[in-house]
């Protein structure tokens, strides 16, 4: 049985050590499109996935927008990273998305 995602992810933006992934740029599927554009920090993301809540994420491939692989947690060491894959790597993995700037000084809401 498949079922839409409820958000796609399409850029990530990564801790200063280029290790982490601190935040995603994510939009709600409306109806099969893409619709209200947020920024979520991890912690944001990794709870929606508990809860159950299906995430993609979404490409540009080909000069169009395509969807990629579901988002998974994956736990090491009692800590969660979001990945496409369990890999075994601590390092967050979204299939290589493009890259956000991330701006600290933005107000990004939690919940």
């Amino acid at each position: 049985m498949s079922y839409s995602p409820r958000y796609f992810i399409t850029e990530v933006c990564y801790d200063e050590n280029n290790e982490h992934i601190e935040k995603v740029k994510i939009y709600e599927n409306v109806g099969g499109t893409l619709r209200n554009e947020d920024i979520w920090v991890r912690s944001k993301v990794v709870r929606n996935l508990h809860q159950n809540i299906y995430i993609m994420t979404y490409y540009h491939r080909n000069g169009r927008l395509q969807p990629g692989a579901p988002v998974g947690i994956y736990t090491r060491d009692g800590e969660e990273y979001i990945k496409t894959k369990s890999d075994g790597v601590r390092r967050d993995n979204l299939d290589e998305l493009p890259m956000f700037e991330c701006d600290n000084d933005k107000l990004v809401f939690f919940d």
